[in-house]
């Protein structure tokens, strides 16, 4: 039998078998015999297969024998809606909970009381930051500090300064596409050679959303010119970062060290990993 729908009926079958009777004559004998036949939905894919925790994700189930109203469960923790729905895709979005396990979720489809095998929703939680892009140093005596997106912060400065992009990296390393969320940075073990001491940077705070662009800092130490720090001015210090989605908050486990500044009359503005 070739199943056409999702769904249950009752199917019988006869046999026939050819056996002897009570007087030892063989005959033949006809056995009608009943039983359930069930045809469920097959799920053969879904994009994307992860999403942020959190955040809503738009995501197309693909297979076969969905009927026109089948129902999609992703777990605990992701609640689903739909658009459009056909016999061989259905669009939804997952509405994942800001407190939802991360990892595998099993997302399988409900047709006509059936249910498919599932397949697999990775929930992403914020865990670390991994340099993506390390621009060059620019050292200026009266010109402008310009960001990784072209923009200028700053005009008329005497200072040096290094566009920093780092992409944001679930538990299991994979890249984060998503947002929006509460992204930031805060500064400690703070060291200085300035006079007066200028003290450790105030934490900073910016709205981001990995999906429309990465995550760039700017890390600039300077004056307004004419003005210009003396050849051996300079600090260094730690900056460690956080992600929060709606009330709940995710330390990265990322801490990057900044030495910036003259050194003995040489520009530098360098980052490195300080914790993966």
């Amino acid at each position: 039998m070739t199943g056409k729908a999702a769904g249950s009926t009752t199917d019988r079958a006869y046999v026939r078998n050819f056996a002897p009777d009570s007087r030892g004559y063989c005959r033949w004998w006809t056995v009608p015999t009943d039983g359930t036949v069930n045809v469920s939905p097959k799920l053969t894919g879904i994009w994307p297969a992860h999403g942020l925790v959190g955040t809503t994700v738009s995501v197309t189930i693909s297979g076969s024998g969905f009927g026109s109203a089948a129902t999609v469960n992703a777990g605990t923790g992701i609640t689903v809606s739909y658009g459009s729905r056909s016999d061989t895709s259905i669009s939804t979005s997952f509405a994942i909970a800001a407190n939802a396990a991360g990892g595998n979720h099993a997302v399988s489809v409900t047709a006509n009381g059936q249910t498919s095998s599932s397949v697999n929703f990775y929930v992403q939680i914020p865990s670390k930051l991994s340099i993506s892009n390390y621009g060059g140093l620019n050292v200026i005596t009266n010109g402008s500090v310009v960001d990784y997106f072209g923009t200028i912060i700053l005009t008329h400065q005497c200072g040096s300064y290094r566009n920093v992009v780092s992409s944001l990296l679930d538990q299991q390393g994979g890249t984060i596409l998503g947002g929006d969320f509460t992204f930031t940075e805060s500064f400690s073990n703070y060291t200085t050679t300035i006079n007066p001491n200028p003290g450790v940077p105030q934490p900073e705070s910016s709205q981001q959303n990995t999906s429309i662009q990465p995550l760039a800092d700017i890390q600039y130490l300077g004056k307004n010119a004419p003005n210009c720090f003396g050849s051996n001015d300079h600090e260094g210090f730690d900056q460690s970062f956080k992600v929060t989605l709606g009330s709940n908050n995710f330390p990265l486990s990322t801490v990057y060290h900044i030495e910036r500044g003259n050194y003995s009359g040489t520009a530098k503005v360098d980052v490195t990993v300080k914790t993966p």
